[in-house]
């Protein structure tokens, strides 16, 4: 049976994701950080996460674009450039992948 601890090189790595939403994390530091190669890395990631890294730092950016919905006033632009998003298409576009709902409907929908 497969033990729930995983593997410590991706649990470090998450770690770091998590410290780091707001900043462009790339899979070649995520790797070094693993201390394995970055196809190595990919490989035991998806295994232990059953998603790419990629996916896995998108969908933490989107909870914190969330809850900075939710708990500011910040325009959406400005949450996208807070969480290195290069552009705001690709912001809303990878938001509503993880949300099913855009931005603003997001913030129309569960703001009080």
């Amino acid at each position: 049976a497969k033990s729930n601890n995983i593997d410590v090189r991706i649990n470090n790595a998450l770690k770091y994701i998590h410290e780091n939403s707001n900043k462009n994390v790339s899979i070649s530091e995520l790797a070094d950080i693993a201390c394995i190669t970055e196809d190595h890395f990919t490989r035991v990631f998806k295994r232990e996460m059953s998603c790419t890294p990629v996916k896995y730092i998108n969908q933490k950016k989107i909870e914190k674009a969330q809850l900075l919905l939710l708990t500011t006033r910040m325009s959406i632009s400005d949450i996208a450039f807070e969480l290195s998003f290069d552009n705001v298409s690709y912001f809303n576009k990878i938001f509503k992948q993880h949300a099913n709902v855009t931005p603003s409907e997001y913030r129309r929908k569960y703001s009080k």
